[in-house]
């Protein structure tokens, strides 16, 4: 098992979709007995869960997701900080597509600017909803130069969204 764990694990991401899926499944039959081999290799493991959601959410779930994102930005309020990034991450996906569907959140989207854990995950879902439509953050542009004197790591994705936010408002006494 030693030795067929990291073989296993190098398949889930050679683009064979039946190949991945059933490692996948071999890999979640191992770690039921050996769970503590499987450590070293916690990181593909999630980055294949998470392509694969990815590639669900865009093919069956965004549209069904589409009614509901005030309603999910709302459950970030009672989640854990692992919960949190997950439905950021979800943000972030709809925020890329349609920027809209989070317009009436921003505002609550905002309060996770201060958290040195949902910083830099808000403001991605920002810089999508900045890049199509930055006319939705105009107003909200001091908690994201808070956020990124609060969270140094951030400045930069706080600097995009700003960059495309003053490209609507340029600044008076400029020729």
């Amino acid at each position: 098992m030693q030795r067929a764990l990291p073989v296993a694990v190098k398949f889930l991401h050679k683009g064979n979709r039946e190949l991945s899926r059933n490692m996948a499944s071999y890999l979640s039959l191992a770690a039921m007995e050996y769970a503590s081999l499987l450590t070293p290799h916690v990181q593909p493991i999630m980055d294949s869960i998470i392509s694969e959601f990815y590639q669900i959410f865009m093919r069956y779930l965004q549209k069904p997701f589409q009614g509901h994102a005030m309603a999910l930005v709302s459950l970030l309020l009672h989640c854990d900080n692992q919960e949190k990034l997950a439905l950021l991450h979800l943000f972030s996906l709809m925020a890329k597509d349609n920027p809209s569907l989070l317009e009436a959140s921003v505002p609550q989207l905002c309060e996770y600017l201060s958290s040195s854990v949902t910083a830099a995950p808000t403001l991605q879902v920002f810089l999508y909803m900045a890049e199509k439509m930055p006319a939705l953050l105009a107003d909200h542009v001091n908690a994201m130069k808070q956020s990124a004197q609060r969270h140094p790591q951030t400045v930069c994705l706080a600097a995009q969204i700003i960059g495309a936010v003053g490209k609507l408002r340029p600044c008076s006494g400029m020729p």
